[in-house]
């Protein structure tokens, strides 16, 4: 079996497609034969080669909805990506084409399109982007991780299936979070992630408040891998190296299910992996979304979305601040039924068999592809 995926760009098209392949090769008895298609600039190739997975890269232009002078660039791009792919798909042959979307996937999907090869491809955010749309016209399945997405496809060819997780996420273990981060208290732990956009914003705040924080929480801060040095640096000169306190700059899979499964609250911005792997964790989150004039709307209709299912509180961007974030904290922490509340709700929006879902739904359309 000879399957071609391609995604990428940022964490969030990139860590399902892993997650998918590991299902399945659990599920296979044999382990089919891999080429990941995508951008020479994006984190697919550098987790492909980590993964051993074989990797191509070819052109591509992203796709913007606002003016810019790169979109003049990016256009000539689009078909020299396509036809690149069509030489790449040409010569590998596949059974079945997994997107998991992004502007990388889209010359590589037109291009398998035009060879005949089937493609299920993977939205992850409620409202699908610009991609995904276009992705969609071509692709025999379309997976979703929420039922509200299904309303922008066509509905005869849409799977509701989650978003795949790592399987290290759901496998952390609180003894060994406690040891890893040197976090033995008894005090509630507050996780608090910023994801690789945004994370500025949020270290600042926590900063200002962090003295407060510490007199009745412990925290555990992933301030992001550009920003580690300049917080590590603000939190020595404020004298604020102190038992209860963990910075860290980035969590491998299996350390972020351990932190998720120590935590008991989530600061988080709202990039739908992260939120799909604290659901899966069934644990209360404090959702910061990053405004539409920076990313979109994306992320604040996730928010949104969380919020209204009673699982998540939200505090926008636009009105954080050092006092804010303490009250909002307390409101939670310091109520029992509240953050229980919050938790089991969360936990109802998990889907922690996702990446076995799609891994099946791949895995049948290749043996189909060989039986048409």
């Amino acid at each position: 079996m000879r399957i071609l995926l391609t995604g990428g760009g940022t964490g969030g098209h990139v860590m399902p497609v892993l997650a998918v392949v590991k299902a399945i090769n659990d599920i296979l008895p044999a382990e089919p034969q891999y080429l990941w298609v995508g951008s020479r600039r994006g984190l697919e190739g550098k987790l492909a080669a980590a993964n051993k997975i074989p990797f191509k890269s070819v052109a591509t232009g992203k796709l913007r909805r606002y003016f810019s002078f790169f979109n003049i660039i990016d256009v000539c791009k689009i078909p020299l990506g396509m036809i690149q792919s069509f030489f790449v798909i040409g010569k590998f042959g596949p059974d079945v084409i997994f997107s998991k979307g992004g502007y990388v996937s889209v010359p590589v999907v037109v291009a398998g399109w035009l060879w005949r090869a089937p493609i299920i491809t993977h939205e992850s955010d409620i409202i699908p982007g610009l991609a995904n749309k276009i992705i969609a016209r071509l692709a025999r399945k379309i997976a979703v991780s929420f039922p509200r997405t299904g309303q922008y496809f066509s509905g005869r060819r849409v799977l509701v299936t989650g978003n795949p997780l790592r399987a290290e996420i759901l496998a952390g273990n609180k003894v060994r979070a406690r040891e890893k981060f040197n976090l033995a208290g008894e005090k509630p732990v507050i996780l608090v992630v910023g994801g690789s956009q945004g994370a500025q914003k949020l270290n600042k705040v926590l900063l200002e408040t962090l003295p407060r924080l510490l007199e009745n929480y412990q925290v555990l801060h992933v301030c992001g891998q550009d920003n580690y040095q300049s917080v590590r640096r603000q939190v020595k000169e404020a004298g604020l190296e102190q038992k209860g306190y963990s910075l860290q700059s980035f969590l491998s899979a299996q350390a972020m299910g351990d932190a998720l499964a120590l935590a008991d609250l989530v600061i988080t911005r709202a990039g739908i992996n992260t939120l799909n792997e604290i659901a899966a964790w069934g644990k209360p989150a404090l959702i910061v979304p990053i405004g539409r004039e920076v990313l979109g709307e994306h992320q604040e209709v996730n928010a949104k979305y969380f919020r209204e299912a009673g699982a998540a509180a939200v505090l926008p961007d636009s009105e954080v601040g050092a006092e804010r974030l303490v009250k909002e904290i307390n409101d939670i922490l310091a109520n029992d039924d509240r953050r229980q509340d919050l938790g089991r709700k969360m936990a109802k929006l998990a889907h922690r068999e996702a990446a076995e879902k799609l891994a099946d739904q791949i895995i049948a359309l290749a043996r189909g592809n060989k039986h048409d």
